[in-house]
């Protein structure tokens, strides 16, 4: 399995998280970080430190290589790198922090709780082949209700009706 980590170096991003979810991990996997994210150093995983990415380009072909993005923040509102991987078609594995619920059930993906390796470390093993592949459909067809028009429109029709 390919993952994806996008984020800054800070404690609520939750990095040090998945480094302890690897650590628990037996089966190799891949783990693509992207972002100022101090790095990670496995015998059993192979990690690529791609640093800090400015083009959008770049970023979204490394998005395409993998299969699912994780995010174990601490602390979130509406992540956009959630919807720019669901816009690719990715699984997501997610803290259930913020507004992450609202994009992320178990039809595209797997919330744990924050602050949990172990949990976070279950989700990644138990996201086998065809959970990614529904997981890849569920998101495309999810991410398609957070366009600006169908947000404006929620918005409008839940005021009319307040």
């Amino acid at each position: 399995m390919h993952l994806i980590f996008i984020g800054r170096n800070e404690e609520r991003k939750g990095l040090h998280i998945l480094r302890k979810a690897l650590s628990v991990i037996q089966s190799p996997l891949h783990l693509t970080l992207v972002g100022e994210a101090s790095p990670i150093e496995s015998k059993s995983h192979t990690i690529e430190n791609i640093g800090l990415i400015k083009s959008k380009d770049e970023l979204f072909k490394l998005i395409d290589k993998s299969h699912a993005l994780v995010v174990p923040s601490l602390s979130e509102g509406m992540p956009t790198v959630i919807l720019e991987a669901m816009a690719r078609g990715k699984a997501i594995i997610a803290t259930d922090v913020g507004a992450v619920s609202e994009l992320v059930d178990d039809s595209n993906g797997k919330l744990v709780p924050p602050n949990d390796a172990q949990e976070l470390a279950n989700a990644i093993k138990n996201l086998g082949d065809t959970d990614i592949k529904k997981a890849s459909e569920q998101s495309l067809e999810k991410v398609a209700s957070f366009t600006w028009d169908e947000i404006s429109n929620r918005f409008l029709t839940e005021m009319i009706s307040y």
